[in-house]
């Protein structure tokens, strides 16, 4: 999935439905991003914070909540694997390329690319509707 993003020091990752903490790991050790992930799930937000303590990675923040009632306009970047009905929720909410694991991203024309068995989508910023007055 990062492989799809052009990801550096200056840029921020959300990854939403963050799980365990593991895209946002990977984020940071490779590109030297900031990452923030939002998770639900509060067993999930423990076990994503001790993960990213352990791998000592000072550049991220995870956040315990529903990803609908965040804001994503700090991001640079963002990553999710949730399921398409949550996803058509957030999407018009995010102004930034995206990079969905397994579903297709609602809305949005994503190309598919296979990874392995499983496919990965992926979107360029939102093409704004523009209307002359």
């Amino acid at each position: 999935m990062l492989d799809q993003l052009d990801l550096g020091p200056e840029d921020t990752l959300y990854d939403l439905g963050a799980g365990d903490g593991r895209i946002l790991i990977a984020a940071v050790k490779r590109f030297g991003c900031r990452a923030v992930g939002v998770e639900i799930n509060p067993r999930l937000v423990r076990l994503a914070r001790q993960n990213v303590r352990a791998a000592g990675c000072g550049r991220i923040r995870v956040v315990e909540g529903d990803a609908t009632k965040f804001l994503y306009d700090k991001a640079d970047a963002v990553t999710m694997y949730l399921f398409p009905n949550l996803m058509a929720k957030l999407v018009p909410k995010i102004d930034c390329p995206i990079v969905s694991y397994s579903h297709p991203i609602p809305g949005r024309g994503a190309r598919r690319i296979d990874r392995r068995g499983s496919p990965v989508y992926v979107t360029e910023v939102r093409q704004l509707n523009l209307r002359v007055l």
